[in-house]
């Protein structure tokens, strides 16, 4: 009875095992309603990753966010390199892509 027990809960782990080794790695990707605005302009920046459990927006000055939607208006004039990283499976894989942004007065 003890052997087949445990003979029964290694079949029972195979598929859950399985199942995890194929989660496929993150892959960035922003999508945006355009790349010029003025300032204080709102531009709204989404996620269109796949694979994605958590994501990091970095606005490239100074500000973050971690939603899939982020709606933002830049306060002064320059070109912004803005970067969305992806992560899945706790934080051990991850995705990066970035995508310039101009803000004229």
């Amino acid at each position: 009875m003890k052997k087949t027990f445990t003979h029964l809960l290694i079949l029972l782990s195979i598929p859950v095992f399985l199942l995890s080794a194929c989660k496929k790695k993150p892959a960035a990707c922003i999508s945006t309603d355009t790349i010029q605005a003025s300032v204080n302009e709102p531009i709204t920046f989404s996620s269109c990753s796949d694979n994605a459990d958590r994501l990091e927006w970095n606005m490239g000055d100074g500000n973050t966010f971690t939603y899939y939607t982020v709606a933002y208006a830049y306060t002064t004039p320059g070109t912004y390199i803005v970067t969305l990283t992806v992560f899945n499976d706790n934080d051990e894989n991850s995705d990066e892509v970035t995508k310039e942004i101009i803000i004229v007065p």
